[in-house]
């Protein structure tokens, strides 16, 4: 079953039956794909590619780190910059991302910054929360989607952000739209309220073409609501017992709380899933955030084996889930 897709990364599409797109966002109209139907495109990576730990279980040993994102993009099609949340990149970087990935169908999906997410929003601050994305747009988003290079951009919303805040958040999505912004944007909501059934969150959702970010972690809920073209799954691991702890038993050889390998069984209900969404006609792009010691690449490679997406299979040497008190036993 191959669900991907000739043509452009990062091109943009609308849900077919999209609501009322400018009930909220002035000026924004509904994309392509409600006019016709386009068959859905599934892209699977990781959170990020820059890893020294991943010399010797994916990257070559003696490969230089200017070679690592070129070397990625051989055997997966996106993957998630996270950089962009602590600091803008130089220009010079994101040019350097595009020529790197010249030549083949990748795309990055960013994350926005915390100025707009963490410091702004938080305060009810959109119009500044808009000045900070302006930079954004013209030092990160801009020069990736003029390359074809820009998928979905990711608004991990702080966990100061409550349902109280539902209008300040509604209002900076209608605002970016307003903007004529079609770009895939995704919200990644941080408190277990947002998670509850909200008919009127997930309207004006799909009336803005706003995905709702599923996540795969500990102490996330489960929601598998799709609300706009575009659908998004991020995979964190499942380590509960240090994911909100700072420490760990001695014996424990994990080297962070992302050390974690999904077993086929665990991949299996999402990759079920994600055939749903696709179904559906809704784009999905599924990053796997448990990049210690490169096991996100062969859970990635695994997921794309499940759902039949063609690929160059990765040469990634992966020790199996280590347990606490297994090693020297």
């Amino acid at each position: 079953m191959n669900r991907r897709i000739p043509g452009a990364a990062g091109s943009h599409h609308a849900r077919p039956g999209a609501g009322n797109f400018h009930s909220l966002g002035k000026g924004y109209s509904p994309p392509a794909r409600v006019l016709r139907a386009m068959p859905a495109r599934c892209l699977v990576g990781t959170s990020g590619f820059d890893y020294r730990d991943w010399v010797g279980n994916f990257y070559p040993a003696k490969m230089e780190k200017k070679e690592w994102l070129a070397y990625y993009a051989r055997f997966l099609p996106m993957t998630e910059i996270n950089v962009t949340y602590y600091s803008l990149p130089a220009r010079g970087a994101v040019d350097a991302w595009v020529r790197k990935t010249a030549g083949r169908e990748f795309e990055f999906e960013v994350k926005a910054p915390r100025g707009v997410t963490h410091d702004h929003l938080p305060k009810g601050e959109v119009e500044e929360a808009m000045v900070v994305w302006s930079h954004f747009d013209e030092n990160v988003l801009g020069p990736l989607r003029a390359a074809g290079r820009l998928g979905g951009v990711l608004l991990q919303l702080s966990p100061a952000i409550d349902t109280k805040d539902e209008e300040v958040v509604k209002r900076f999505f209608a605002r970016l739209r307003e903007t004529g912004s079609k770009d895939y944007l995704v919200c990644e909501y941080r408190r277990r309220g947002w998670f509850a059934p909200r008919a009127g969150t997930e309207k004006w959702m799909r009336d803005l073409d706003v995905g709702f970010c599923l996540v795969d972690g500990p102490g996330a809920p489960d929601h598998r609501s799709v609300t706009a073209s575009h659908s998004y799954i991020r995979m964190h691991g499942r380590n509960e017992d240090i994911w909100f702890s700072r420490e760990k038993e001695d014996d424990d050889r994990r080297i962070n709380r992302y050390d974690y390998l999904y077993s086929k069984e665990e991949l299996e209900p999402w990759a079920a899933r994600a055939r749903e969404i696709l179904d559906e006609g809704v784009d999905l792009r599924i990053a796997f955030n448990n990049h210690a010691r490169a096991k996100a690449v062969r859970n990635a490679h695994e997921t794309m084996e499940m759902l039949g997406i063609p690929h160059e299979a990765p040469p990634v040497k992966v020790v199996e889930q280590a347990v606490l008190g297994e090693f020297g036993s």
